[in-house]
């Protein structure tokens, strides 16, 4: 499993910026607003990782009973 990690800059003008590593789905956007709760999120830019389902399988099992 990918170590997950948060990285947040914050410019000379005060403006932050947060960026996830190693999460899928939308357990990112969970784990952000936790950490800036209180802030204005402002616009949000999803990476293909967003995308992805953390955890997710299916298994289908298929059986004759002839």
């Amino acid at each position: 499993m990918a170590e997950k990690q948060i990285v947040v800059e914050i410019g000379e003008n005060g403006e932050i910026s947060a960026e996830t590593f190693g999460f899928n789905g939308p357990s990112c956007l969970d784990a952000l607003d936790k950490l800036l709760k209180g802030f204005d999120k402002g616009d949000t830019e999803k990476k293909p990782d967003f995308y992805k389902h953390a955890g997710t399988t299916t298994t289908n099992k298929i059986t004759n009973n002839n």
